[in-house]
Order: C-alpha cells, then structure tokens, then sequence
C-alpha cells in the first residue's frame, strides 16, 4: 500500500504553463529557468559521439525455442543492466506498432488544448497527479522547461478518476533543461519515445549518451529500487530530457 510520502510529492507552488510562456514571449527565457553553467547538458560531464548509443534487447529473441538464441540475448541483457542501467527493447508485446502511435497522438492532442481546458486537471497542492509542474519547493527554485501531465492507475488507493482528461477524444535549449538530470526511484521506469526528436539523454561514465529513437521500441531503465536488491547490478545512470 502507497505511503502519504509516496502520493504527496509533487508540485506546491505553481509555474508558468510553458506552452503559454513561449507563445507570450518566443525566445525569451525567464532567469528561473536558465541552469547555472555546471548544470548544463555538455558542462557537467562530456557529450558522448552520435555514434554511441545504448543497447538494444530483442524480447522476441529471448523468448525463442532456440536456446543458444535465448542464451546470448540473456547475456546482453544481463550486461545492459550492469553496464548502462538503459536499454531500448524491440518485440516487447504491447501490440503492434500502431497502438504507441495512437499514445503519442493523444498525448501531443491534449497538450494542444487551450489552457483553460487543460487547467480542469491542474496538480493539487502536494499531490504529483494531473497538470502542471511538478516538484517545486521554492521560490528560489530553478524549474524544469517543461508542462507535465501525470497520473496513476495502481494502487487504487491513488487513482484519482477525476484528473483524467474527457479530451482530447481519441527557444534556446542550451540554457534550459526540459527535466533536470535525475535518478528515477521505481524499480523499472518504461519510457516511449517521439520519434521525430531526440530528448532524452542518460549519463554512463561521465558521458551524456542521447538516445536515437526507433520506432516501435521502448525505452526501460533500471530504476533504484531494482539497483538495491542484493545482486550484482550497475553504477546509478542518470536521466535528463
């Protein structure tokens, strides 16, 4: 059962809504968003070549009848787990390729909506479920360049039917950082990618690797909770969008 600590982590101060922002002021971006120079993507650590990229793991191979296939994709898995802690995965079995595009259609038609619609889910005070910005804590705070829509299915205890949307029915980047670099705390987080931008980055020996997207994959990391569990395991990998 979800702990009061787990639900009430979010936003408690409110944000400028981005999409606003940009349309009221294209190319100006206010202080509270420009990263301080150590923070910023190619500052902290080095940008990695375009030609490395992370592993990609074939469930389809792994749950073949032939055991040396079944084998050998094990081991890159295994090793893409202690080694990167990321791995894209292709054949995972949510169907076909047309029900994540379906996904990012919905999901790029809601933040579309008006603000006004949009704001019917805004964030409760405390609480990181609906619209909003989420973990602000202070006025001094630098915030992510982003608008987010979150919600949760399970446990049930969480859901919260009322912030779940009736619609839609079916810059200059280098200062600012759409997520800031972040562990994520779940034991697997399951990323889908947009196919035509390349926003997410992860940090593997001080380097920032960007993730290519491929089509029909999705993007799964190794969170903390999975790390802690006594087994052999990876170094922490870091995440930013």
């Amino acid at each position: 059962m979800a702990s009061s600590s787990m639900v009430k982590m979010g936003s408690c101060l409110k944000a400028d809504d981005m999409q606003e922002l940009v349309k009221s002021k294209p190319g100006a971006e206010p202080e509270r968003y420009i990263r301080p120079k150590q923070e910023r993507i190619g500052c902290s650590a080095l940008n990695a070549p375009a030609s490395l990229q992370i592993p990609v793991i074939d469930m389809g191979r792994i749950v073949s009848r032939c055991h040396s296939m079944r084998q050998h994709e094990m081991v890159r898995l295994s090793k893409a787990c202690q080694e990167w802690g990321f791995f894209q995965v292709l054949n995972h079995g949510t169907g076909h390729w047309q029900l994540l595009e379906r996904i990012k259609k919905v999901v790029m038609e809601f933040f579309k909506l008006p603000l006004e619609e949009k704001e019917k889910y805004a964030m409760m005070l405390g609480i990181i479920q609906g619209y909003g910005h989420g973990f602000i804590f202070s006025d001094d705070q630098k915030l992510d360049w982003c608008d987010m829509m979150a919600l949760a299915t399970m446990p049930k205890s969480i859901h919260k039917q009322n912030l779940w949307p009736d619609r839609p029915l079916l810059f200059r980047p280098d200062l600012v950082l759409g997520l800031s670099a972040h562990y994520d705390g779940s034991a697997l987080t399951v990323l889908l990618q947009d196919d035509k931008s390349v926003g997410l980055r992860i940090l593997n020996k001080n380097l920032w690797i960007s993730v290519e997207p491929i089509p029909g994959t999705l993007v799964i990391n190794i969170g903390d909770t999975l790390e802690n569990i006594p087994v052999e395991c990876r170094e922490d990998a870091v995440r930013s969008m």
